[in-house]
This record gives structure tokens, C-alpha cells and sequence, in this order.
């Protein structure tokens, strides 16, 4: 007899939230109402929305504009001309600098080790003679 209560009472409960969420579900959906705060939109006065506020034909430019202005393609020209004639780093680059210091050596009467690297920046070795002294140059091996 327990059993069969309990049984009912879950039948009933879940019956209870498939009418209550039927009943939530059917219900129109309220937006909140946009307050104004005391404020007029600009669809209320259409004429008077511009862009910054500002009226068309009426803008005056100030005079630190033009100065930054000039600044602005200054700068843009100096990077174009800056990145146009940046080292050239690339694998490519370094494998033909290489062979070429090699064809180099060879013409000389050089010999090259396999496994050393003459080209690049190999060519420069710098030393110190003790710590805290500038690196020096090393004098190139011939």
C-alpha cells in the first residue's frame, strides 16, 4: 500500500511541472521597456543626430591635426623604406652566401672543413680578453 502511494505521488508531481512548464511555456514573453533616463534618442529628434555632434560643413580643424598628420606619413614612409631594405635572412640566402664563400675558398686555395660555415656571420669572430671588456674583432684566419 506504501508502494502504490508513493508511486501516485511521483505521477502527480511530475504531472504538476509538465502543466506548470505547459503553462509557463504558453505565456507572452514581456520585454523590458527601454527607459530614457530622462535623455532624448535620436530617433525621437532625427535632424539633430550628427556624427561627434558636429553639423555638416561647419568643422574647423585645430592646428595640432595637420602636424600629426604629417607625422603619421612620415612615419609610414620611413617604415616602407626601412622594411624594403632589410637584411636579406632567409634559408635561401644563407645556403647561397655559403656556397659562395666556399667557391670563394676553393679558388683561392682554401680548403673547407665539412661542417665549418664561412659565410654570413661566420666571417665576423669576436673575444674578449676578460669579462666586462667590449668584444673585439677578431682578425680573419687566411
Amino acid at each position: 500500500q506504501g508502494y502504490g502511494r508513493r508511486r501516485s505521488r511521483e505521477r502527480d508531481g511530475r504531472s504538476m511541472f509538465a502543466r506548470r512548464l505547459a503553462s509557463l511555456a504558453s505565456r507572452p514573453v514581456r520585454l523590458p521597456r527601454a527607459r530614457g533616463m530622462g535623455a532624448k534618442t535620436a530617433a525621437e529628434e532625427p535632424q539633430q543626430a550628427f556624427l561627434f555632434g558636429i553639423k555638416p560643413g561647419t568643422y574647423k580643424p585645430e592646428g595640432w591635426e595637420d602636424i600629426t598628420v604629417g607625422f603619421y606619413i612620415a612615419s609610414f614612409a620611413l617604415l616602407v623604406v626601412g622594411l624594403s631594405n632589410r637584411p636579406q635572412t632567409g634559408f635561401r640566402e644563407w645556403a647561397l652566401d655559403e656556397a659562395r664563400t666556399r667557391r670563394e675558398r676553393e679558388d683561392g686555395g682554401l680548403q673547407s672543413k665539412w661542417g665549418e660555415h664561412y659565410g654570413g656571420l661566420a666571417k665576423f669572430t669576436y673575444e674578449r680578453e676578460e669579462i666586462g671588456e667590449p668584444p673585439v674583432i677578431q682578425a680573419p684566419e687566411e
